[in-house]
């Protein structure tokens, strides 16, 4: 009987990939290291604005499956910085704009260097100083611990200094999440 559960099981197991597979999804990824400008950068006199992004993304659809799983890890990251004495985040929706043109960027090119080669902070200087990146998690609870799990993640999770925080999901073709988590001063 313990030989055809444990033979049910593996088969299910090698069902579930094929069918993982068979969608396009892809395993669960953490970009290599999340990243952060310095705070001395807070009053830079140099700004960087991608306008044609900002504006393609005002365009760009979104879900309530997205934004209620957005919803969820943005809570569960209050709750941790909580936990740990500090600050909750405020939502801000410059950092939105911003993290929704990082999630499309990222479907093509998983990097905190965009696309041209720039700097991830470039769509928006005046607000983004913190971004985390991940794909192919398909709900709050999965991210935000593997974000937690990351040291360089959770450095940004817990920053002190930051104030406020976005995040947006955007499916690619293939319908694997990714996720741009943006934060600011």
């Amino acid at each position: 009987m313990k030989k055809r559960v444990k033979l049910l099981t593996a088969l299910m197991l090698i069902g579930i990939m094929v069918l993982a597979t068979a969608c396009g999804k892809e395993d669960p990824v953490l970009d290599d290291a999340a990243v952060a400008r310095d705070e001395s950068e807070i009053n830079s006199s140099e700004v960087y604005l991608d306008d044609g992004a900002i504006a393609l993304a005002g365009e760009a659809e979104t879900s309530t499956e997205f934004t209620d799983a957005a919803a969820s890890a943005f809570a569960q990251v209050n709750a941790i910085r909580v936990a740990a004495g500090l600050n909750e985040l405020a939502w801000n929706s410059d950092l939105e704009t911003a993290a929704r043109v990082r999630a499309t960027e990222a479907t093509g090119y998983f990097s905190h260097t965009r696309p041209d080669g720039s700097a991830w902070y470039t769509v928006d200087s005046r607000v983004m100083y913190g971004e985390n990146l991940a794909k192919g998690f398909y709900n709050g609870d999965s991210v935000v611990t593997a974000w937690v799990n990351s040291p360089t993640h959770y450095a940004n999770l817990v920053k002190p200094g930051f104030k406020t925080m976005a995040i947006v999901i955007v499916a690619a073709d293939n319908g694997t999440w990714y996720w741009a988590q943006e934060f600011g001063y």
